[in-house]
């Protein structure tokens, strides 16, 4: 029997006869669903916490907004609260639905430190939630909530835009230069530091900045493996990251 090699997708050697193609095509033809099928769940299962996370969010939020709203007195500040808690609904629940329904990665970074790292900038947010919350005033809610329902809001629609190319991690599962995409090479992590620096507002100061400024931070080394995984994988981003900025056009 000739000898085969080569990729397992059917790239033989030219001796290989054409019933060993033919064969070969026939093997992994049935072992590709098989392959595809135990990669879908694995990728599943990988990110089951995040799903269970950011659905109990998602239900929170709506029975947190529910009980809230009968009885409640009508004021411009109750309003804008309403809608940050809706959008960040959708924006939790848009994740749940991309997570279950994203692409496979093409290619990812094998250190686990990036994906330790983008775990922790994505939610880098949290430790607002152990700080004291500060005394309100009209200005500083209308202000935070301004920068919370635009960041989120530009987070869902630039989230719509990526699809099921989305990953935390730095992965490689689609190249999106289309949209906000057009003008910035990472919008979605831009929509997320407005979401950041209004719940900053909320919470006493200085340990709010901090945590503000560390959150921040975190982002930078996010971009740079997750352009390193982009880079490596589409021959087209490097084009398109000389003629794209990474987050302030014409300046970064």
């Amino acid at each position: 029997m000739a000898f085969l090699s080569g990729h397992r997708f059917g790239v033989l050697l030219p001796f290989a006869s054409e019933l060993e193609i033919a064969q070969a095509q026939v093997v992994w033809g049935r072992k590709m669903p098989q392959l595809v099928s135990k990669a879908r769940l694995y990728d599943l299962a990988v990110t089951s916490p995040l799903i269970v996370l950011f659905t109990f969010a998602v239900a929170g939020t709506a029975i947190q907004v529910i009980r809230e709203i009968p009885g409640h007195a009508y004021s411009t500040q109750f309003a804008l609260s309403l809608v940050v808690k809706g959008l960040g609904g959708i924006f939790a629940g848009l994740q749940v639905v991309l997570f279950i329904v994203r692409k496979l990665p093409i290619s990812k970074l094998r250190n686990w430190w990036p994906r330790i790292l983008a775990i922790i900038g994505a939610n880098s947010a949290l430790p607002f939630l152990m700080l004291p919350v500060a005394t309100p005033t009209g200005v500083t809610n209308i202000l935070s909530a301004v920068l919370m329902i635009g960041g989120i809001t530009g987070s869902i629609l630039v989230l719509s835009q990526l699809g099921r190319s989305f990953s935390i991690t730095p992965q490689a599962r689609g190249l999106v230069v289309s949209g906000p995409y057009r003008v910035l090479r990472h919008p979605l992590y831009l929509s997320e530091q407005f979401i950041t620096v209004g719940m900053m507002l909320q919470y006493e100061q200085p340990w709010a900045l901090l945590v503000c400024v560390v959150s921040v931070a975190l982002q930078f080394p996010r971009i740079h493996y997750e352009e390193k995984v982009l880079s490596a994988t589409f021959s087209a981003y490097g084009a398109y990251a000389k003629k794209t900025a990474r987050l302030i056009p014409g300046i970064y």
